[in-house]
């Protein structure tokens, strides 16, 4: 909407200024039309109120409309002016123009000429409105991106947002829309098309989300189930909180149980209360994970395969927050790699395991079972591969057992392939080649083996398993264990204990 003030001194002629523009057709809506009987009056009016567009005489008395257009350049720099004026007029005409006049007309009005001067600049000014007040909701989402996603928060944004939003005040929901990562943008752009009038609908920096503020559940319930019909769209709400110092906590909150739906892929919206009794303190079933390592190459892929689904059973996975999925990958992933590691890099690449690390990067629960139970049989095929390949090999066989046998001493390449009689350089390479490791590499995984074992059975002080597994150092032996295991031996007990039955 546009305010437009009329200034000249004679009244007739304001009036029917006034009345003309009242009464036109313009394609923008008129808020009020001002008028003034001379510069000094007009300069008050614009000083209380704001003015877009000033139709003003220039020959008037106390301040005429050259000093007006002067005073208001000064500090209204937004305001058009256009300019009326008799034929005796046209020097202070030319004067007007050159402080920036965007219209000029001649006494006595024309009705059609001022209508398309008033459709030019009111188009002008509105489209100006708007480029100006995207740049600063542009900045302010800035800012309130900035607060949420990394912590910057500052008292204008906070006092900024309680003033757009007063209902923040007495409570409010924060909800979460976001869409899968292969889907197109323009998909997420239609959506935001059907809500981005929403007052309270944000389109996040990423453009793959988009987030709200409601008054109330009722109002999140109804805007869900909208955007939700869509289905790309996936959306959680957090609980009920008051006051924009709490809205990042609620937006954490929204994106915490937004991942949810990678367990629940039925529910297209999340609440806090779907989640609120999944327990949030587990223990990864560490033996159930290196039994799918330890049968790898030794069973049927059936058995493989329902060895897999019953670590990842659903039942138990939407018992614990996301948490639990994720820390349950990881020890896979890292176990299946021990495995990979150990085979021989020769000929074409095997498979890479990389993806079993990362389950939210799929669509849903099944899709990640599929790949981790395709990449696990494949690696089950590479093992027997393995060992049909090597199999029968006097040497290296008598090689492996005197050193499983004789691990605890001190052992060295020369001696072990002094014992089996072959030549130092072509039982280096021939044992890399059957084992997959070099041999200080496979002597060191036999004896934290076998220390780990020690570690969970015994009583044993870890000085003590130390030396019986090779090490006479006991911080040397610390070192290695933490740098093959991930974990200090200490740490290792402990854990190892607590899940005993």
């Amino acid at each position: 909407m546009l305010r437009i003030l009329v200034v000249d001194d004679q009244a007739k002629i304001r009036a029917g200024i006034k009345a003309m523009i009242e009464n036109m057709k313009l394609p923008f809506a008129l808020e009020r039309v001002f008028t003034a009987q001379n510069g000094l009056e007009a300069l008050r009016i614009m000083q209380e109120q704001t003015v877009d567009i000033v139709v003003s005489d220039i020959r008037m008395p106390d301040m005429d409309g050259l000093i007006l257009m002067e005073r208001v350049r000064e500090n209204m720099q937004n305001v058009e002016f256009i300019v009326i004026s008799g034929y005796d007029d046209f020097k202070y005409a030319q004067r007007a123009l050159e402080l920036g006049a965007k219209g000029y007309l001649l006494k006595p009005v024309e009705r059609k000429k001022l209508q398309q001067l008033l459709f030019r600049l009111g188009t002008e000014q509105m489209a100006m409105r708007d480029m100006e007040g995207q740049a600063i909701r542009k900045r302010f989402e800035s800012r309130v991106y900035g607060m949420l996603e990394e912590g910057k928060t500052d008292e204008r944004t906070l006092s900024q947002i309680e003033e757009r939003y007063p209902f923040i005040c007495s409570g409010y929901h924060l909800a979460l829309a976001g869409f899968p990562k292969d889907i197109e943008p323009e998909e997420v752009m239609a959506v935001w098309e059907e809500v981005r009038e929403t007052p309270y609908a944000f389109l996040g920096e990423n453009r793959r989300t988009i987030f709200f503020l409601f008054p109330n559940g009722k109002e999140a319930a109804e805007t869900g189930e909208k955007i939700t019909a869509r289905d790309s769209v996936k959306m959680a709400v957090a609980g009920r909180r008051q006051g924009a110092d709490t809205l990042r906590e609620a937006f954490l909150e929204a994106r915490e149980i937004y991942v949810h739906h990678y367990l629940f892929p039925q529910k297209k919206m999340l609440w806090d209360r779907d989640i609120a009794d999944l327990k949030q303190d587990f223990m990864v079933p560490n033996r159930e994970i290196e039994r799918i390592k330890d049968i790898i190459g030794s069973c049927s892929e059936e058995e493989l395969k329902d060895y897999v689904s019953k670590v990842f059973h659903r039942d138990i996975l939407t018992r614990y927050r996301i948490g639990y999925l994720q820390a349950v990958c990881d020890t896979v992933y890292r176990n299946l790699r021990e495995i990979e590691s150990a085979l021989p890099q020769e000929g074409d690449p095997i498979i890479r395991m990389e993806k079993s690390n990362h389950p939210l990067d799929f669509p849903d629960m099944r899709s990640y079972l599929l790949s981790l139970t395709g990449q696990i049989l494949q690696l089950h095929t590479k093992v027997l591969e393995y060992g049909q390949a090597y199999k029968g090999n006097p040497e290296m066989e008598e090689t492996i057992r005197y050193i499983r046998e004789n691990y605890a001493s001190t052992l060295t390449l020369a001696m072990v392939s002094n014992h089996v009689s072959l030549n130092y350089a072509y039982f280096s390479a021939t044992f890399k080649k059957y084992t997959g490791k070099a041999f200080l590499e496979y002597l060191k995984d036999v004896r934290i083996e076998n220390a780990k074992e020690l570690l969970t059975r015994t009583d044993l002080r870890i000085c003590e398993v130390a030396e019986k597994v090779g090490y006479d150092s006991y911080k040397n032996f610390g070192r290695v264990f933490k740098e093959t295991v991930g974990i200090t031996p200490a740490e290792y007990r402990k854990r190892k204990w607590l899940l005993k039955p």
